[in-house]
């Protein structure tokens, strides 16, 4: 079986890894080839956040990509049975920047995108690439969960399982999209996560400096993660397949 974290239709997360766990090899995306920087992920969203405020909150393709691709990171930190959502997030990500340079002018923005789809009834339709307001739905669903991931992360005390935080994120946001069998086999990876301890060490954070530094980032995120919510609603979008 397969499963894929952000969405269950492309680049798919290998569950076999979890007894073959030496054959994960994530290379093939470059978001594997450098490690999670807190400090760069925190910044380049606050960036994308105040772009928002000065553009009347619209939200720009090109810097949501790039400040999603080094957020995505967090997930080699998780270990084996997480790295292959590096590779599905990369795939979607790469989908928006195809329509970006297939569509110059109308996908300068996320919010120019889902009004350039709504308008032209593309939302959809079954098409290669996939639409980008079908893209971007599921990487959207995905930053829910790793927004409450690092609030559990950000709150959590020495001692808490890393395996109780991270399906407690999970319960409350994307399972509510994934299939019995997707469910299933996310539970199986949550046996491979490090130990908060091991986790807060991998990303240079101690029980000290960790809650003011995942509180900045994870204040970066929400608004932005509120602000597509809302476009979403807005045009009743929240169902495309």
């Amino acid at each position: 079986s397969t499963i894929s974290l952000p969405g269950d239709d492309t680049g798919r997360w290998i569950i076999h890894q979890y007894q073959h766990t030496n054959t994960v090899n994530y290379k093939h995306t470059s978001m594997a080839d450098s490690a999670f920087d807190l400090a760069k992920v925190s910044k380049l969203w606050e960036d994308v956040r105040k772009a928002e405020g000065a553009s009347g909150d619209e939200v720009s393709l090109g810097d949501y990509c790039s400040a999603y691709a080094e957020l995505v990171k967090i997930f080699n930190v998780l270990g084996k049975g997480f790295g292959m959502v590096t590779s599905d997030v990369a795939a979607k990500l790469g989908i928006l920047r195809e329509h970006e340079t297939l569509h110059t002018g109308d996908y300068n923005t996320l919010h120019g995108m889902i009004i350039y789809e709504v308008d032209n009834g593309l939302t959809t339709v079954k098409s290669k690439p996939p639409s980008g307001s079908r893209t971007l739905l599921r990487l959207h669903r995905a930053l829910e969960f790793i927004i409450v991931f690092l609030e559990k992360l950000r709150d959590g005390k020495s001692g808490d399982a890393m395996s109780t935080l991270t399906s407690e994120a999970y319960s409350s946001t994307l399972s509510k999209h994934h299939t019995w069998v997707v469910r299933k086999g996310v539970g199986v990876a949550l046996y491979l996560l490090p130990s908060r301890e091991k986790l807060l060490e991998q990303l240079s954070l101690t029980e000290e400096s960790a809650p003011a530094l995942l509180k900045s980032l994870t204040e970066a995120l929400v608004p932005i993660y509120e602000n597509i919510q809302a476009f979403y609603t807005k045009h009743d979008l929240h169902g495309l397949p």
